[in-house]
């Protein structure tokens, strides 16, 4: 019967090994940078050795296999200090324990009272190196250090191997060279030849090439290996299915695995993906926010084929290819959908727009926007032109006031689900992306995906009716735009009823006073200190009382505030905001914003006063410190953060406040749940509304039109309750 030692997968040895086998006699870097450039364990110095020898093992078997002779075989060995007849892990625990005992004898042979017994290794990593960034030798070199040991340190064994290793990589040719030493340095040189040349022409009997029913056991260091495995990624094909579906930060779903190894593993990954006929996505390769705007190519075939009309016999138009939507940047329309025969087409010549078709005439509109506004404003008219040229067969030139009723039934419950639903968000890099995203996916989501794409699935809770009405706002300025440019002749938006706008709504989205100061007196209780927590309190703060937008917030810079002083001598701080549609405000700060302002300024040590600070400096960011310690002249500069990253910190925090509230005050943790940091906005503009001339709120808020203001306006509703409780509240 066979051992379990048996039933494991072999290690394979791919060509990557062997290149870094290659490396390791003819490369001048020291072993770990060799390591790093080739191996997926980085550079940890015993990973390396131990992949050495696998190397050199299964080189010297198939070279005897192959009939090579004892000399040649002999090109093919390590160094001494590389070839172990145990592994160097094991090695490194033997002199371990034996440091141990020759301290624990010298405690023994002290006076008991004055002895005290030395850190263990496991004691001294877990308050030296908790989170194990250094590598087994340096750990142990830092713990002989601590313990007094007399025998040399794990990295001076390595560097005395790399000077042995450099031995066999031939120096420079040097004119000044004696005639024995440069016919000892042309030995060098050919053994060297030699050495590669049998390691060549070995690797092709050696090598394997990677499959997607390969274990991961078999490519990846065990160590690797085993935190894969663990995570039931445990073969290759798994692996890629894995990181494709979670794109760059897949790694975080793996217990232990860190970024610097996941990406390791991916860049292999991406290098062999031609063995495995399975594409390995640009958004798993780089982060969203670096992607170039072209997509990835499709693994199947693109959604809108040209169709040739010449050979089409059929009266109606047909969408090609697979059941597949593609984002507006990698769509690719056929001629007779691209709307240069649209029957809403105004005369060319009187075109103002260099655009000739639908898909130009879009980017723009979008051209005139820019970051947070055009991804919404491009949300939108993708959805409206996927949705003319999939389910009615229409380019965007050609859609009446009449289709778009269907249009605007059809975002209330967009069918076929499987063809423009996803049931999480996804990178528009992913394939599995689609324009809309259900919040709440049936409980058996692997049959929801798994319908036929004509087969109508009901989504539930999808796009709500302030929602709905935003989009068709966005869309008629869209048409809008196109007709006064005469792109269009009309606009079909005008012809369209008008939804009942629900006013209360922005009223609702505010936060009152007694949940506001639960919130107050929680946020109390995080420490001072530069820390994510402390800067999500401060945002949150901040938010409440400027009304600043999320986006406006993260692009704040220190050379934003300024000061203007009154006849009086006194004071008053402003804060210049770049808002949306390129309109400029200057945001008053009062005095609890100014305080607020500084304690946060002071507490990232920076100065109080923010025209003190480097002008470029990003109000919310995150920054690097050489050491905590150092002068602040020495600090590495702060970085912008991301608006994305802020709402999570502070969904977060609101969502930690509510679990600890839950059992005692249910329906609070429930508003909580639901706050954004927009609602902060909402309530800034609710309480301001009370006192303030609309017209002076709108200016402040930023908006464009005072009918916006106005939404916010709730003083009306509470004075007629108070009216009706006088009237009938003591019957």
């Amino acid at each position: 019967m066979a051992s379990v030692k048996e039933l494991l997968p072999v290690r394979k040895i791919g060509l990557h090994h062997i290149a870094f086998y290659r490396a390791f006699f003819e490369n001048t870097l020291n072993l770990a940078d060799i390591a790093d450039q080739y191996l997926e364990t980085g550079r940890n110095l015993v990973d390396a050795r131990h992949t050495l020898i696998l190397v050199q093992d299964a080189l010297l078997v198939i070279g005897a296999r192959k009939g090579k002779t004892p000399e040649q075989l002999a090109l093919l060995k390590l160094p001494a200090s590389v070839r172990k007849s145990v592994t160097e892990t094991q090695k490194m625990l033997d002199r371990l324990r034996g440091i141990k005992m020759h301290i624990a004898e010298q405690v023994l042979s002290l006076d008991p009272a004055e002895a005290a017994a030395p850190i263990s290794f496991e004691d001294f990593i877990a308050t030296f190196d908790p989170d194990n960034v250094l590598g087994q030798e340096e750990q142990l070199s830092f713990y002989y250090a601590e313990v007094g040991g007399s025998l040399s340190s794990a990295t001076e064994e390595a560097t005395r191997e790399d000077r042995e290793r450099l031995s066999l990589v031939p120096e420079r040719e040097d004119d000044n060279l004696s005639e024995a030493q440069k016919a000892l340095q042309a030995l060098h040189v050919k053994n060297l030849e030699r050495r590669l040349a049998i390691i060549n022409a070995l690797a092709s009997e050696l090598t394997s090439n990677p499959t997607l029913d390969d274990p991961v056991a078999g490519w990846f260091h065990p160590k690797v290996a085993n935190k894969l495995i663990r995570a039931q990624l445990d073969t290759l094909g798994k692996l890629v299915d894995f990181a494709n579906e979670y794109g760059w930060w897949w790694f975080r779903h793996v217990k232990g695995l860190g970024q610097v190894t996941a990406v390791k593993l991916t860049t292999w990954l991406s290098q062999h993906e031609h063995f495995f006929e399975k594409q390995i996505y640009q958004h798993v390769l780089k982060k969203t926010n670096v992607l170039p705007g072209i997509l990835i190519k499709r693994v199947d075939s693109p959604a809108l084929a040209p169709v040739d009309l010449a050979a089409s016999t059929d009266s109606t138009i047909t969408v090609e290819g697979s059941h597949q939507i593609e984002p507006l940047e990698a769509l690719r329309l056929p001629g007779q959908l691209d709307g240069q025969q649209g029957s809403n087409r105004a005369p060319r010549q009187n075109n103002r727009l260099s655009a000739n078709n639908d898909y130009e005439a879009i980017h723009e509109w979008l051209a005139l926007y820019k970051t947070h506004t055009y991804q919404s404003y491009r949300k939108e008219a993708e959805r409206l032109l996927l949705w003319g040229l999939f389910n009615m067969q229409k380019p965007l030139s050609s859609l009446t006031t009449a289709d778009l009723v269907l249009f605007r039934d059809f975002l209330c419950n967009p069918q076929p689900a499987s063809l423009w639903v996803a049931w999480r968000k996804y990178p528009r890099t992913h394939e599995k992306w689609r324009p809309f995203v259900n919040p709440n996916p049936p409980p058996d989501e692997a049959a929801a995906l798994s319908v036929d794409p004509g087969q109508a699935v009901e989504i539930k809770g999808s796009m709500s009716r302030e929602s709905i009405a935003h989009t068709l706002t966005v869309l008629g300025g869209l048409m809008e735009f196109l007709t006064s440019q005469h792109y269009l002749l009309s606009n079909p938006f005008k012809g369209l009823p008008k939804l009942a706008s629900n006013r209360s709504m922005r009223v609702n989205h505010r936060i009152n006073r007694r949940l506001w100061q639960r919130i107050q007196d929680r946020l109390d209780q995080v420490p001072v200190a530069d820390t994510v927590a402390y800067r999500t309190v401060f945002a949150i703060r901040f938010f409440y009382l400027t009304g600043l937008r999320l986006s406006e917030l993260c692009a704040v810079k220190m050379g934003d505030f300024h000061v203007q002083e009154n006849d009086e001598g006194n004071l008053a701080w402003f804060l210049s905001i770049k808002g949306k549609g390129a309109r400029f405000r200057d945001v008053y700060l009062v005095k609890p914003a100014l305080n607020l302002l500084q304690q946060y300024l002071a507490t990232l040590r920076l100065e109080s006063d923010p025209r003190l600070n480097e002008l470029d400096l990003p109000l919310i960011g995150y920054k690097k410190w050489k050491d905590e310690d150092r002068k602040r002249e020495e600090r590495v500069a702060r970085f912008p953060i991301y608006h994305t990253v802020i709402y999570a910190d502070i969904k977060r925090i609101l969502g930690k406040i509510a679990e600890e509230i839950e059992m005692n005050a249910p329906f609070d943790a429930q508003a909580l749940r639901e706050i954004t940091p927009h609602w902060l906005r909402h309530t800034f503009a609710s309480m301001l509304v009370k006192t303030t001339p609309l017209a002076q709120v709108r200016d402040m808020l930023g908006h464009a039109s005072i009918h916006t203001t106005s939404l916010y306006l709730g003083t009306e509703k509470e004075e007629g309750e108070g009216a009706m409780e006088r009237a009938f509240g003591a019957n």
